[in-house]
């Protein structure tokens, strides 16, 4: 199991996109990562969770192809669109099918992230780059840390006038960190 932190930071929320964003974070973290967070930051600067006991990869999915009557044209076409032979499809339930392994985490993180970030709904929003992502304030980093490994960023900027950029060694050490 993984832990998981990711940190997006921006200019200055206002208090009311902070609430927001504090009542938004962990449904949508179980609605994409499939785990609450086990603790939501939010500063006017920065939105932050910590996603613990994350499965290292997807779980396998089992693709429902034709129906078993249907015949060898329609097997052979589906087995030929899934990559693989006619004689790995499996029968359940009367339909043939495949079963597709799941993907590491650390190759679908990026998208889930992106779909999180998409998804917090603010009274007010714009577009602040090409992305056309809408969001209160333009972003200016993203952390991400899955355990030790930095998928993005690796260092969070410090408090605004103390201090300078701060080195996370770890998800699990944000909390001491920042």
């Amino acid at each position: 199991m993984a832990t998981l932190l990711f940190e997006i930071g921006c200019e200055e929320l206002p208090a009311s996109a902070c609430r927001a964003a504090e009542a938004e974070l962990p449904a949508l973290c179980a609605e994409h990562l499939g785990e609450a967070p086990a603790s939501v930051y939010v500063t006017p600067r920065r939105l932050a969770a910590l996603v613990e006991d994350l499965p290292e990869h997807e779980p396998d999915e089992w693709v429902k192809g034709p129906p078993v009557h249907v015949g060898e044209e329609a097997a052979a076409g589906f087995a030929r669109r899934r990559g693989v032979s006619r004689e790995s499809l499996d029968e359940r339930d009367g339909f043939l099918g495949v079963v597709v392994p799941g993907k590491p985490l650390r190759d679908t993180l990026p998208e889930r992230i992106d779909a999180i970030v998409r998804g917090l709904v603010f009274a007010k929003t714009m577009r602040w780059d090409a992305s056309g992502a809408r969001f209160p304030r333009p972003i200016r980093w993203r952390c991400v840390k899955l355990d030790g490994e930095t998928l993005e960023g690796g260092r969070s900027p410090g408090r605004r006038f103390a201090a300078g950029p701060v080195e996370i060694p770890n998800a699990a050490a944000y909390p001491a960190a920042r």
